[in-house]
């Protein structure tokens, strides 16, 4: 199997090899779903994937439609979702897939400058950003959440680096940190202390 890139930050980019298959995922709506697999850490049932992307659907259309699109799933990324009977899970523990904010938990649990800069690296913006669903009010307010808590993940990992630079004197890369930091913040009075610094 090729590795497969999963990015979650910033717009979805989803890669096998040097191939970008983004584009090949049935519908926004495919995508998402693939994405929110990505983000859960344990199986999903099915009822709730169907509550959640097919609300305003009877149960069975919602299953074929879930069903259709796990197949979708398989025939671009076969063995990255496992999908049972009951429920779907990502296969999170396949050492060829790997997903970014997984790449960037682990780097922050690594607690070093090094590692903190290459998580840094990580956040190129919103978490999903662009991929909305407007006839699934519960996946919206789940991804308004998501955004939130990835901003204050990369906001806290900036500012990390940003006061080690301070402290250090290395005022050219804390300058560069100040300015992610007001891209993802810009009303953030501290920031723009620390930017005239």
């Amino acid at each position: 199997m090729k590795p497969v890139d999963v990015q979650l930050l910033g717009p979805v980019a989803i890669t096998q090899g040097n191939e970008d298959v983004t584009s090949q995922f049935e519908s926004r709506k495919a995508l998402a779903l693939f994405c929110y697999l990505a983000s859960a850490q344990k199986p999903i049932s099915r009822v709730q994937l169907v509550d959640l992307f097919w609300p305003d659907k009877p149960e069975k259309r919602g299953r074929g439609n879930l069903s259709r699109v796990l197949s979708n799933f398989s025939s671009i990324l076969p063995d990255v979702v496992d999908a049972k009977q009951h429920e779907v899970a990502f296969c999170h523990n396949n050492e060829n897939v790997r997903v970014d904010t997984a790449v960037l938990e682990a780097l922050i649990e690594n607690n070093n400058i090094v590692a903190l800069d290459r998580a840094s690296q990580l956040y190129r913006g919103a978490y999903l950003e662009g991929l909305y669903l407007e006839d699934c009010a519960e996946f919206e307010i789940w991804l308004t959440r998501e955004q939130e808590r990835w901003r204050q993940r990369a906001t806290e990992v900036l500012e990390d680096l940003l006061m080690y630079d301070l402290h250090r004197r290395e005022f050219t890369r804390a300058r560069d940190y100040a300015e992610r930091l007001l891209e993802i913040n810009p009303w953030r009075e501290e920031s723009h202390r620390h930017l005239m610094l």
